[in-house]
């Protein structure tokens, strides 16, 4: 019996996500085709897809940019739709 590693599942299972994506062939019958649960299938590809998303955020600029005041004795005002005013 052989020893299946995370590591080589996850090949195994994102190499099915890929060729399920390419097949043309619904989720349902792609997985019973391959003798997988429509749900794990659905669970690979969308784990794919998350890290595919981290991978490309991790490439742009950062989400939040440091701000800071020309003049020291400068304040800033923001205004919300509740009206509600901070300074």
């Amino acid at each position: 019996m052989t020893t299946v590693t995370k590591r080589s599942k996850k090949q195994i299972m994102y190499s099915h996500v890929e060729s399920y994506q390419q097949s043309g062939m619904s989720l349902r019958t792609y997985a019973d085709k391959h003798g997988l649960t429509p749900s794990t299938l659905a669970y690979w590809a969308g784990k794919k897809r998350r890290e595919e998303t981290l991978d490309d955020s991790s490439q742009q600029s950062p989400s939040f940019l440091q701000l800071g005041f020309a003049d020291q004795d400068a304040s800033a005002v923001s205004s919300y739709p509740s009206k509600a005013r901070c300074s």
